[in-house]
């Protein structure tokens, strides 16, 4: 899984339709949520309807957005 937070343009996309309601940081968002390979990096606190993000590469985010959810779930035998 790359944790590089590479810049993410989804607004260009014809498939994708924009909300007219931005989120809470004034961002655009999409009417459904954004596959997890076609966002940018986030943790579980993030927005997954959010149409653009990341930083073009300059960041790179710790796994614990993935490896926390994995260890949860080992840790109840799912």
């Amino acid at each position: 899984m790359d944790t590089i937070t590479w810049r993410v343009e989804n607004s260009r996309r014809a498939d994708l339709e924009a909300l007219k309601a931005r989120g809470r940081f004034g961002e655009r968002q999409a009417w459904r949520a954004i596959l997890p390979d076609q966002r940018a990096v986030m943790k579980w606190n993030g927005n997954p309807f959010e149409l653009d993000g990341g930083d073009g590469g300059r960041h790179e985010d710790d796994g614990a957005f993935f490896l926390l959810s994995y260890w949860l779930a080992r840790y109840h035998h799912l």
